[in-house]
Formats: structure tokens, C-alpha cells, sequence
């Protein structure tokens, strides 16, 4: 026989369920840049006090690169915000073909603080928001977390020494929280650019994951990946589940 709640218990299981779907919905969104271009992201609210993790994705990809990782985040109550960086997608601005120095991709820093001032507006402080960004979005994200020290940590996938003029060996010796350097055993540049970071991480939190295969986001496809992608859940949520252990101090010179 169905059971059939009384109308006064309903009533009130209703809207709490209603509010958990609303939570778990991803939505379309939209701000604008400290220059004025127009963002387009879309946004998963996170639920239990989880973080949310910004997403930047690389040259000439658009903000659904990151569509497998955020279903996987979904499930965990997570937040994301994935977005068009200018030049890209549906954001606005001049073409990403268009950029001819380092200054050009620079300026999508300006993106990565608006998307961050976005969630500010949510009631996520840089506090509770990660930065992951894929090939030069990793460069990217890295620069704009060296400049912001209440960012807890960040996910760099398939980072190169040097993408379009923009260096990111000085900013990650300057970065003094958890990152998560990773690259595939087939993406030679990234992989060698990873060993040669790895050592100089200055938080003992931080880790060099390996991925089969695929460049940035495509590290996310295919079963083979499967091992990396279950690593990097697995240390998003000791990021999660525990505040950020001291810094390693870098040995001294003799």
C-alpha cells in the first residue's frame, strides 16, 4: 500500500527538498570584468560547507571542458564555477586569436577576480573558493593565487613553464598553499614541467598526480583516467575536510 504523508508533514518536507534540488542546479550566469567585458559561467551553488572551485580552461577551449568534473563534484555537494575566459566562448572581448603578448592573456586575471568577486556576491568569500585552470588557464590561475593569499589551494593541470609568454615558475615558488600539479604520461612539455615544480612546492599538502593520457581537461575522459581522476577527489576533499597545515619553511641556503 503507498504511504501517503499527512498534508501538515508534507508541507514542510516539500520546500526542504525543493531548496536541495535548487542548491544542487546548474545555472547560467553572467558579470562583468573590472574593464568591462562580459563573463559567461555557469555556477553549481555547493551544499554542506563544501567549497567551490573556480575553473579556467585553456587556449582556444571554452568553460564546458570542465563538464566532467563538475558532474563529479556535483555528487560530492561541491560548488564550481566554470567560465569563459574574454576572447573565448560566449564572454566578450576581442578574439582570442586577436592576443599577440603575454599582456593580452594576462588581462583574463582580470575574469578570474571578477569570477571570484561573483561568488563574493554569493556569500563564498576567496576563503571557500579553489582555483583549478587547464594548460595556460593553470598558468593563469596560479598568478592570480600567488596575488590573492586568502585563496586555500589550487589544481593545475598540464601547467608549461611558458604558454604564451606567460611564465609560471615564479609564482609558483611564490605560492606557499596546497597545490595539485598534474600531467599525463603522453603530454611530454607539461609532464617535465610538473617534475621540475614539484620539488620546489612549498606546502607539504601539495602533490604531483599523473594521468594516463590527455592534455588539461581531457585528463578527465576515459577509463584509463579513472585512477587520476579518484586522486584528485580524493585530495580536494582533505582539502575540504581539514583546515591548511603550515607551510614547509624552503631549506636554507649554506
Amino acid at each position: 500500500m503507498k504511504r501517503i504523508l499527512p498534508l501538515a508533514l508534507a508541507a514542510a518536507v516539500c520546500p526542504a527538498v525543493r531548496a536541495q534540488a535548487a542548491e544542487q542546479r546548474i545555472v547560467p550566469v553572467r558579470f562583468i570584468s573590472t574593464d568591462g567585458v562580459h563573463i559567461a559561467a555557469d555556477y553549481l551553488r555547493p551544499r554542506g560547507g563544501k567549497p567551490v572551485l573556480v575553473m579556467l580552461h585553456g587556449l582556444g577551449a571554452g568553460r564546458r571542458e570542465w563538464d566532467p568534473l563538475v558532474a563529479e563534484l556535483r555528487k560530492l555537494g561541491y560548488g564550481a564555477l566554470q567560465f569563459d575566459a574574454r576572447g573565448h566562448g560566449e564572454s566578450g572581448g576581442p578574439s582570442y586569436k586577436t592576443f599577440q603578448r603575454p599582456e593580452d592573456w594576462e588581462a583574463i586575471g582580470r575574469d578570474i577576480a571578477a569570477a571570484l568577486a561573483f561568488l563574493k556576491s554569493r556569500g563564498f568569500p576567496p576563503e571557500r573558493s579553489g582555483l583549478a585552470g587547464a594548460s595556460i588557464g593553470a598558468n593563469l590561475m596560479l598568478r592570480s593565487a600567488a596575488k590573492e593569499p586568502r585563496i586555500p589551494f589550487v589544481i593545475l593541470l598540464s601547467p608549461g613553464m611558458d604558454y604564451q609568454g606567460v611564465r609560471m615558475k615564479a609564482d609558483f615558488k611564490r605560492f606557499d598553499r596546497p597545490a595539485l600539479l598534474a600531467g599525463a604520461a603522453d603530454d611530454a612539455y607539461a609532464l617535465r614541467t610538473c617534475r621540475e615544480l614539484a620539488p620546489a612546492a612549498r606546502h607539504e599538502a601539495s602533490r604531483f598526480a599523473r594521468a594516463a593520457s590527455g592534455h588539461g581537461a581531457q585528463m578527465f575522459s576515459g577509463e584509463l583516467n579513472r585512477p587520476f581522476v579518484k586522486e584528485l577527489l580524493r585530495w580536494l576533499s582533505e582539502r575540504a575536510a581539514a583546515p591548511a597545515a603550515p607551510a614547509k619553511p624552503r631549506p636554507k641556503k649554506p
